[in-house]
């Protein structure tokens, strides 16, 4: 499998990656056949699990806290991404006015940050615990 990433990262405007993947086998003679078992739901959150844990690991050596946090937060702590604000949203935003999709990442936000902290203090009460 191939993978095309383009990262798009304007300071604090946004940052988001685009991620295309093949749907055809790379063999030594180049491209096979499609592979439909990659398009299987089950496939793909396997895939999802194993990207989240690795950003997590990336995240927590950089101690990259502020960074948004991915859907699924290790033992199945599950949290909320945010939704993407457009352009226009995005300008109002900057300028103070709120929008609906700006208040749903805010509520969000907030929720994600409460849901650390109680598995924070929960480490705390029992740091030997993964």
């Amino acid at each position: 499998m191939i993978a095309d990433v383009a990262i798009h990262n304007k300071g604090e405007e946004n940052p988001h990656a685009h991620i295309m993947l093949t749907t055809r086998n790379v063999t030594p003679d180049g491209f096979g056949l499609k592979n439909t078992d990659w398009n299987k739901k089950d496939v793909f959150v396997e895939w999802r699990k194993g990207w989240t844990r690795l950003i997590i690991v990336c995240l927590s050596k950089k101690d990259l806290r502020s960074v948004r946090p991915p859907l699924v937060c290790g033992a199945g702590h599950r949290l909320r991404t945010q939704l993407h604000l457009g352009f226009e949203a995005t300008k109002l935003e900057k300028r103070g006015i709120h929008t609906r999709r700006g208040d749903i990442n805010r509520e969000r936000q907030q929720r994600n940050q409460e849901r650390a902290a109680q598995k924070t203090q929960k480490k705390k009460q029992n740091p030997y615990r993964n």
